[in-house]
């Protein structure tokens, strides 16, 4: 399975929790998207004519541009890589951007996958974090995705957020469900540094939610869903039967995928490319041929450690017959007792996977489990 995720950084409004860039001129739109069309045609060798399983445009938020860009980056895929029509193509979308117009139009071009950045349904929790849409326009957003002819569609909502109790979560959650949805992504909030979230809470304006809460909150989403009958097939994703995303899949089970665009990663199972951050510098070294990325070569210590922590997420779990060093295996074994004897992880057969409670802390047993 491989997969192209493409990396538009534009947003309307900087929220509060992250750095990306605000919108620009629309010549500079044009031009970073000409860019990103020029990286994917110097890379058509990198997935080695294989099949593509999913698309993805993620960032920031895609839907901002025009219907038109996209489908311009969607025919230059298309011109050197295999797109099939049981390729899964999604694209981020923000509630304020969602009319029949446009979904009508990423239809007809082969968009079938929406992922819609809600976040929360509740207007003060959206206030707080600066968003560009209201509880009203993501009420209707997700109408207007349900009754069009794109029929998978994601909802993202975050928890652990300041101010936002118990009740308003599951608030937000009883709407969410209440839709014909096939898929929820959860963020738990994180405090970036540099973000305006990570300034208000150093001046005692906003108050740092506590790990009581996030735990309380995730349990809450856990149960939710499983009553819902969805999924939790990656801790931060739950869906209704054969709807997991392929993009998620790809990525958290270790198969290739080529990222295009600023700061955009890929992967090919020996080694990782990362492109600049910087939308300008990218631009500029694209333009001048100019080296735009850096890379390394996975050691054998390297490749355990990104089976670890992709795997361990995943109901599917950690399987001891695909750790391929047999030292590798006996550290393996020797350090997850402890986390089973706690009830922390089961195992079925040669499948080890997480419970809930070791969900919750799931980077710190990871990290017990990573070759130093």
């Amino acid at each position: 399975m491989s997969s192209i995720y493409i990396h538009i950084p534009f947003c309307k409004k900087r929220c509060i929790y992250c750095d990306f860039h605000f919108v620009v001129s629309k010549k500079k739109v044009e031009e970073l998207i000409n860019s990103i069309i020029k990286e994917i045609r110097t890379r058509k060798d990198y997935l080695k004519d294989k099949k593509l399983s999913s698309i993805y445009f993620g960032g920031g938020t895609p839907s901002i541009i025009s219907t038109s860009l996209i489908k311009k980056i969607l025919k230059n895929i298309s011109d050197v890589f295999i797109i099939t029509e049981n390729t899964e193509i999604t694209i981020e979308t923000n509630p304020d951007d969602i009319n029949k117009k446009k979904l009508d139009d990423y239809f007809n071009m082969g968009i079938n996958r929406l992922s819609i950045g809600v976040q929360s349904f509740d207007d003060e929790i959206l206030k707080s974090l600066n968003r560009s849409h209201n509880s009203i326009q993501a009420k209707n957003s997700v109408e207007i995705a349900i009754n069009s002819r794109i029929k998978n569609i994601s909802v993202d909502i975050m928890f652990n957020l300041p101010n936002q109790g118990l009740k308003k979560l599951d608030e937000s959650l009883n709407i969410c469900f209440g839709y014909d949805i096939n898929h929820l992504s959860i963020y738990g909030l994180t405090i970036e540094p540099n973000t305006v979230l990570h300034k208000r809470i150093l001046q005692n304006e906003i108050n740092k939610p506590s790990d009581e809460i996030f735990i309380n909150q995730y349990n809450h989403i856990a149960d939710l869903s499983e009553k819902k009958g969805f999924v939790n097939y990656e801790i931060s994703n739950f869906c209704k039967k054969n709807y997991e995303s392929n993009h998620n899949k790809n990525y958290w089970f270790g198969s290739e995928y080529l990222g295009v665009g600023p700061s955009a990663h890929s992967f090919n199972g020996v080694s990782r490319r990362w492109n600049v951050k910087n939308n300008f510098l990218y631009m500029k070294y694209l333009k001048t041929n100019t080296k735009y990325y850096e890379s390394e070569t996975l050691s054998e210590k390297d490749i355990y450690n990104e089976y670890i922590i992709r795997r361990l997420r995943t109901n599917k779990g950690i399987n001891i017959k695909e750790i391929k060093q047999k030292s590798h295996k006996v550290f393996f074994l020797r350090n997850i007792q402890s986390w089973q004897k706690d009830g922390y992880i089961s195992n079925k057969k040669t499948n080890y996977f997480l419970e809930r409670k070791g969900k919750i802390i799931c980077d710190k047993i990871t990290e017990s489990l990573f070759l130093i």
